[in-house]
């Protein structure tokens, strides 16, 4: 079971796996990285369609996951539905992927004992070269357990941090996101 410990102003994890991590603050990164995603990756626009008001007036509604489906929307504003929907997948799933390279790469100092890579190596599993990928790998191999360490990590990052209930709780759930879309991928 994971478990947060604050020993005078520093903020630990002891996950599943016996690590202990020493969290850090990163929520300055994590914006950045959040703002650079969105640079990235420009959302196109919700198609919309145009209806009668009051007064006959012409007004641009947007469509939504319930009106796309009807029989008056042609099939350009369908393709254009789905294209913004995919980007918008995409965006979510960058910043899942980007938040918790982060968290692994700056939010949190642990130990890597000698050996571990030769251990993974008889075991069949790849070691990246790179410095940045092999601590990475090492984190999610070796450091998180389960999504219950994910969580507490995240949490210990976020406390460090000095972050408010509410961010805490958004944080946490952008966490969980971005670890179940880990574990699917891996």
């Amino acid at each position: 079971m994971s478990q947060i410990q604050t020993d005078y102003e520093q903020v630990y994890v002891t996950t599943s796996r016996g690590v202990r991590v020493k969290c850090l603050p990163v929520a300055h990164v994590l914006e950045k990285a959040r703002q650079q995603v969105v640079e990235d990756y420009p959302l196109p626009p919700v198609p919309t369609k145009t209806v009668e008001g009051v007064g006959n007036t012409k007004v641009e509604v947007p469509y939504t996951a319930e009106t796309i489906g009807g029989e008056d929307v042609s099939e350009k504003d369908r393709i254009a539905w789905e294209n913004h929907q995919n980007v918008q997948a995409q965006i979510q799933a960058e910043q899942s992927r980007r938040t918790l390279r982060i968290l692994a790469l700056r939010g949190v100092e642990f130990e890597m004992p000698d050996g571990w890579e030769k251990e993974h190596e008889w075991m069949g599993i790849v070691v990246p070269t790179d410095p940045s990928e092999k601590k990475y790998h090492y984190f999610m191999y070796e450091v998180v357990g389960n999504q219950a360490d994910g969580f507490a990590i995240a949490k210990g990052i976020n406390v460090a941090s000095g972050m408010d209930k509410e961010l805490l709780a958004q944080a946490e759930s952008n966490f969980r996101n971005s670890m179940e879309d880990e574990k699917a991928d891996a």
